[in-house]
């Protein structure tokens, strides 16, 4: 902010001083005037137009990063849905394995279903598993 307000009031003395100081006429003076208040508009409408296009270019990188942040989220639950399922399958499998190593039969009659039961959740109607 200060090094802005230097530049603008560097300017400004500069001016003042070409139109007092330089020792032109009245109507030099006017002309010099005239020439200098058109660079000084052309010279904002540059930079308001710099300014549109920084904000502009700022606005679409937030929109996409925000696309691309939504995106990958959306992925990343994935991921975790399908992780959890494969979790849920693989702790069946394993209650079941214990069952079959057990010391009474009913027991591991009931692992032997449990493996069943897993079997038929995790191969879809195609016959191979997921």
């Amino acid at each position: 902010m200060v090094p802005t307000a230097l530049v603008v009031g560097g300017v400004v003395g500069g001016v003042v001083w070409l139109l007092l100081a330089a020792g032109w006429s009245v109507t030099e003076a006017a002309a010099r005037q005239g020439m200098i208040q058109t660079a000084l508009a052309a010279g904002a409408g540059v930079g308001a137009v710099v300014t549109l296009m920084l904000a502009f270019r700022r606005q679409r990188h937030q929109e996409h990063a925000a696309h691309v942040t939504a995106f990958l989220a959306e992925r990343v639950a994935e991921h975790n849905r399908h992780d959890a399922a494969e979790r849920r399958v693989t702790d069946l499998y394993v209650k079941a394995a214990e069952q079959l190593g057990h010391d009474k039969a009913v027991v591991r009659l009931a692992g032997i279903y449990m493996l069943w039961n897993a079997s038929v959740r995790t191969i879809p109607a195609t016959g191979r598993p997921s």
